[in-house]
């Protein structure tokens, strides 16, 4: 239910080059129509989007967002190949009882097989390109069940631990001052340009100068979504629930 302006402005009206402008710079401006989706809804998607976003510094020399790659699940999310590739699911098989075994493949592997298949005799492809969800789950249930059995108290100290932190937060105060240093270094950043426009200082000061700035400005981006993280209200851990379940597998 909000109008977006301030997106972007023409830089030269002889050229009409248009500038797009940072989502932070963004002015919302509640609509009274009805939204096409709920507010709380766009919130969680926002978070989501957030999560899955990296900063790369571009020709202006800000940094900017695009989004990267996500786990599909646990063990794509964990799980790395020999060549330092990470695994990706391939397929599903089913099983004799109806069941699905999910297939992992090493993303070299995949991607470049045919040129692999012609340089086998180097030794250059993977070991093992594929991975079967039955056999990960078996070796990782006999980990477990060997560390639960040796460091019973111990794990169970850890995760009383991390449940007893979980409800700390960071305080509102902490994302201002964060928010105004961001603001304070893309002015910072925008007074370097003009500078250098004007031929005030050098190109390799500029570079310099600017390169700092920007790697101020993504620390300070990582921090301030840390901190909005921190704030948000974090589910407690089911104690009675984890130590019943490591106490069956042992």
């Amino acid at each position: 239910g909000y109008m977006t302006y301030n997106k972007s402005h023409i830089d030269d009206f002889l050229s009409h080059n248009r500038i797009n402008h940072s989502e932070e710079d963004f002015v919302l401006v509640k609509g009274n129509f009805e939204p096409i989706v709920s507010e709380a809804l766009w919130e969680t998607c926002n978070q989501i989007r957030s999560k899955r976003a990296a900063f790369v510094k571009g020709k202006d020399g800000r940094a900017h967002k695009f989004g990267v790659s996500f786990p599909q699940n646990k063990w794509t999310k964990i799980l790395f190949c020999d060549c330092g590739m990470r695994f990706q699911i391939e397929g599903y098989d089913k099983t004799a009882n109806g069941g699905k075994n999910m297939r992992l493949i090493c993303a070299r592997s995949k991607m470049f097989k045919k040129k692999d298949a012609a340089r086998a005799l180097n030794g250059i492809p993977c070991p093992a390109p594929y991975a079967s969800e039955w056999k990960l789950e078996l070796m990782a249930r006999e980990v477990f069940r060997t560390v639960w059995k040796e460091n019973a108290e111990d794990i169970l100290g850890l995760l009383r631990m991390l449940d007893a932190n979980l409800n700390t937060t960071g305080t509102p105060n902490d994302g201002n001052q964060l928010e105004n240093k961001l603001s304070a270094l893309n002015e910072e950043l925008d007074d370097l340009v003009s500078q250098r426009a004007s031929r005030s200082i050098t190109m390799d000061d500029f570079l310099s100068r600017s390169t700092e700035i920007n790697n101020e400005i993504i620390n300070v981006e990582g921090l301030l979504q840390s901190s909005i993280q921190e704030q948000r209200p974090k589910a407690r851990l089911d104690m009675h629930s984890i130590e019943a379940a490591l106490s069956d597998d042992a």
